[in-house]
């Protein structure tokens, strides 16, 4: 009986304190995963905005499954707009979750300084120590770092979107750092950069910056942290320079046809 009271008790205290969360005015995102035997389950991605103002804002969604095909990864992201006490569906998606041996699914939402505002995630069973794909990426969960002040030729508003994709120490330092020390060249706010670990043998790891679907720079990392430190720092005047040579080639078209060439 007093087993009992207790586990009474705990419950009122649980229910207590979701109440009190919904009552503080924080945003929340959540992950629901429909029940079922023997058919594919929908799995749901949600926000909701508890705010008293509009605000734009932006998500990423990790899934990660383990099946008789091996190990995968799927990275899904966009931006959205939220209005006041608005529920909003980001993602939906099928799931076998019975002819998985592990599963991860990982929901974050930003707003466009790069600030975490909300996060939610679901998990089953264990990845294989070996894994049989080589297009595997294990999710690292640690806080995601916020981004400093902007410097004076900064836009003072960030549209751009990094996205974490490695999955060893070397690939997560290089993405921490590259995240930090990242500042985009004025006028520039609309951008994916995905920092995606390549598979690779021996002791040195491999990534690829992906810029606007395009692939940019490689790297290999050397293990100590001041070498990858310095590699990152590299790779950021790099990017920086490659997006304002893109801007600048897009103004010189829209120029062109504007101007026209001047016979009729």
């Amino acid at each position: 009986m007093k087993l009992r009271l207790i586990f009474f008790v705990a419950l009122l205290t649980v229910g207590s304190f979701q109440v009190a969360d919904a009552s503080t005015g924080l945003p929340s995102a959540w992950i629901e995963l429909s029940q079922g035997t023997g058919q594919p389950q929908q799995m749901r991605a949600w926000y909701e905005h508890r705010r008293a103002k509009p605000q734009k804002l932006k998500f990423v969604l990790e899934i990660e499954q383990e099946g008789p095909s091996g190990l995968k990864s799927k990275l899904e992201g966009d931006k959205f707009d939220v209005l006041p006490k608005q529920k909003i569906l980001l993602s939906k998606t099928e799931l076998r979750t019975d002819s998985l041996r592990y599963f991860k699914v990982r929901l974050r939402i930003f707003d466009y300084q790069e600030n975490l505002l909300a996060l939610d995630s679901i998990s089953k069973g264990r990845p294989s120590p070996t894994p049989q794909s080589s297009s595997t990426n294990t999710f690292t969960e640690i806080s995601v770092p916020q981004s400093k002040a902007p410097a004076a030729d900064v836009e003072p508003e960030l549209g751009g979107l990094i996205i974490d994709d490695t999955r060893s120490k070397s690939g997560r330092d290089f993405y921490d750092i590259f995240f930090k020390k990242w500042i985009a060249p004025t006028g520039i706010n609309d951008y994916t950069i995905v920092i995606r670990e390549l598979p690779v043998r021996g002791r040195f790891a491999q990534v690829s910056l992906v810029v606007n679907d395009q692939d940019i720079l490689k790297r290999f990392l050397h293990p100590q942290y001041d070498r990858i430190e310095e590699q990152a720092n590299v790779s950021i005047r790099f990017i920086r320079s490659h997006l304002r040579n893109q801007k600048a080639a897009k103004s010189e078209l829209e120029d062109d046809d504007v101007e026209g060439s001047g016979i009729f």
